[in-house]
């Protein structure tokens, strides 16, 4: 077992050190001997000659990203090594918002060194990853909620939650105040949301960027 686990290729990709560094040590005193530790690489720039498993850390302190979207990140993966499974790892908002298309999420805050091995040994042996990294039946329904937001209506929850005004917003954005309102109670709609400031405190729990623009991965 111990060379199976030392033969899987393991990628730990956060912005934050601590996070990477820790998770990569769990890792390896477990022997699992070819993890690689980094931060977000500039798209598929990760310099690696292969990857069976990455976990990606979709946190992102100031609701931007360095380089690289979390999806854009994955995206570049999964074409770079088809076959390789992807871990998202955040808060369940982050992880509906910048990770749907993981194979699994684990909340930060639920993460244990026993459930991180747990992911790794079914990655080593092609298994099924464990029921409980799978998304479950909130991150589903958070999932779909994001899913269901128009490319606009992401552009304006990442204004509102840069604490923008409808004038300023429609200004950002160049369409009426009019589309805004309409797209303000779209918002509060689909997230049973009762004000704005509800709907610019998930858009930043979310990580969402300042700038609207910025929004789109």
């Amino acid at each position: 077992m111990s060379k199976r686990r030392g033969a899987i290729a393991i990628v730990v990709i956060s912005e934050t050190f601590f996070v990477r560094q820790g998770l990569a040590d769990i890792l390896r005193r477990a022997h699992f001997t070819n993890v690689t530790s980094l931060g977000y690489p500039d798209g598929d720039g990760i310099g690696l000659r292969k990857v069976d498993l990455a976990f990606v850390d979709v946190h992102s302190l100031d609701g931007t990203w360095p380089r690289a979207t979390p999806a854009q990140l994955i995206s570049a993966i999964r074409s770079r090594w088809n076959s390789a499974r992807v871990v998202g790892l955040g808060t369940l908002v982050e992880l509906a918002a910048h990770a749907p298309q993981a194979d699994a999420c684990v909340e930060l805050a639920g993460v244990n060194a026993q459930r991180l091995l747990d992911i790794a040994r079914a990655a080593a042996r092609r298994s099924s990853l464990p029921v409980d990294a799978f998304l479950l039946p909130a991150l589903n329904g958070e999932i779909a909620r994001w899913r269901s937001l128009s490319r606009r209506e992401r552009q304006v929850l990442g204004l509102l939650a840069d604490g923008n005004d409808n004038l300023k917003i429609a200004a950002e954005l160049e369409i009426s105040e009019s589309s805004i309102k309409g797209h303000v109670s779209q918002l509060l709609r689909k997230f049973q949301a009762d004000n704005r400031a509800e709907l610019a405190l998930i858009g930043r729990t979310a990580g969402l960027p300042a700038r609207g623009r910025s929004v789109l991965s």
